[in-house]
């Protein structure tokens, strides 16, 4: 049986959560990596902090490691990746480790409203820096 890494990059707002879930189907969000899942609090309140950032990132990099040191057959990493070095790790260590890798672009078809109430100016930060190999 194949083993799949699938990549989701976004904007804020494109719906990566909501394809990641569609795909995961029975499987349910267990296999799916969001650095979003680390910034709810106690009382599951999305509160984003900045300063909570990196850590985010390296818990949903360390629930992808474990997915695929346990052969999960489909893992999911849903997140912004605007640059190719924002997602290059996830994608050589499932590539390491025998997977195969569909990286795709969900596009915004959400008017760019983010659920997060991610700031205008950071939302054109990421259009700016977004990169596409075509």
């Amino acid at each position: 049986m194949d083993k799949v890494v699938v990549i989701l990059r976004g904007l804020p707002g494109a719906g990566k959560s909501d394809f990641a879930k569609f795909i995961a189907g029975e499987k349910g969000i267990d296999i799916i990596c969001e650095a979003d899942d680390y910034h709810y609090n106690d009382d599951g309140v999305y509160e984003f902090n900045p300063n909570n950032l990196k850590y985010a990132h390296n818990e949903c990099y360390n629930k992808f490691m474990n997915l695929i040191e346990d052969n999960e057959s489909l893992v999911i990493v849903s997140n912004t990746s605007t640059t190719h070095k924002e997602f290059d790790k996830y994608y050589t260590y499932a590539i390491n480790n025998g997977y195969r890798v569909v990286v795709t672009i969900v596009e915004n078809y959400r008017e760019g409203k983010s659920i997060h109430d991610v700031p205008d100016e950071a939302m054109e930060r990421m259009r700016q820096r977004f990169q596409i190999n075509l």
